[in-house]
């Protein structure tokens, strides 16, 4: 088992920069998030879902998640 997974959760969270990721990389605001997959859906008509990260496809003025089901229009 990792030392990872032994640690309590408050830990590792208080060990986190706020604003950055575990990786130390800067995390998206929601606007950002959204922002990304609507340039994604308007440019390639698919983008990564932003609640379940998984495949989303454009229909008509909306993004459908085929995983999950999320809308975002």
């Amino acid at each position: 088992m990792s030392t990872t997974a032994t640690r309590p959760l408050f830990d590792l969270f208080a060990e986190q920069q706020p604003g950055r990721s575990p990786s130390g990389h800067a995390r998206l605001t929601l606007e950002e998030r959204i922002s990304k997959v609507w340039e994604g859906l308007v440019a390639t008509g698919t983008a990564d879902c932003p609640v379940c990260r998984g495949p989303m496809e454009r229909a008509g003025n909306s993004g459908h998640c085929l995983r999950c089901g999320s809308i975002v229009s």
